[in-house]
């Protein structure tokens, strides 16, 4: 048993980020500025903090989108705030690698990747990359749709804007999975198929498939670790 990784490929271009609005989730009163103008934050902390319910009981924070400086806080302690408010917003001084994505490639997540690396287009080494958002982007010149993923560069690596960056877009994982090679696996219109040995005989078997890598599928049932299948299979068997 192993991992096996789903994932596609693409190749985007380093961009600054452009400001970033810190968005109230609900509707209150402001209980606490934990980030005032100025203040120099990484995504995901508190910006200010919002009471809400009947007797300002409940505090929900509302977090910084991106990292940069604080900046357009207009509010204080005790104003009152709408749900979907513009707060203040983030000057970003993340860069982020912008890569178009075929609408075929997304089926194979809803919300967000599992996890994206990224490797600078020369260099031998890769990092991770946050997933920032995905956006329909329509072209202007055709009927074409594509959609622009963004992810957010780590702010250690030292990054040229305008240049290229590979992504490698993990959007499944699964661990302890019976796997054999994707040339071992016979597919029609009666489903998928291995040939497995058994004390030396063929035995063509259905098998129920999973995730995908490059090289190798997943098999949810239909075979046990340490089958023996035969890759490819044999030619009179399709």
């Amino acid at each position: 048993m192993g991992a096996v990784e789903s994932s596609f490929d693409a190749t985007g271009r380093i961009q600054p980020r452009a400001a970033s609005g810190v968005v109230a989730s609900v509707e209150g009163v402001v209980a606490e500025i934990n980030a005032p103008n100025g203040s120099a934050v990484t995504r995901g902390v508190p910006v200010l903090s919002i009471a809400t319910g009947s007797t300002n009981e409940t505090i929900t924070q509302v977090l910084a989108p991106a990292t940069g400086i604080v900046q357009r806080l207009a509010l204080a302690p005790g104003s009152p705030i709408a749900a979907h408010e513009i707060a203040a917003v983030v000057e970003s001084t993340e860069s982020v690698v912008a890569a178009s994505i075929e609408p075929k490639r997304l089926y194979s997540f809803t919300e967000r990747p599992l996890r994206i690396d990224a490797r600078l287009v020369g260099e031998v080494a890769s990092f991770p990359c946050d997933f920032v958002d995905l956006a329909r982007s329509d072209s202007s010149a055709s009927e074409d749709v594509t959609y622009k993923l963004r992810c957010a560069i780590p702010q250690s690596i030292r990054v040229v804007v305008g240049s290229r960056a590979e992504l490698r877009i993990v959007t499944a994982r699964a661990d302890r999975a019976v796997t054999v090679p994707l040339t071992s696996l016979e597919r029609n219109a009666a489903g998928s198929f291995v040939t497995r040995l058994v004390a030396g005989k063929r035995d063509r078997i259905a098998v129920t498939t999973g995730i995908a890598s490059d090289r190798t599928i997943e098999i949810r049932s239909g075979l046990d670790e340490g089958d023996l299948v035969l890759d490819p299979p044999p030619s009179d068997s399709r």
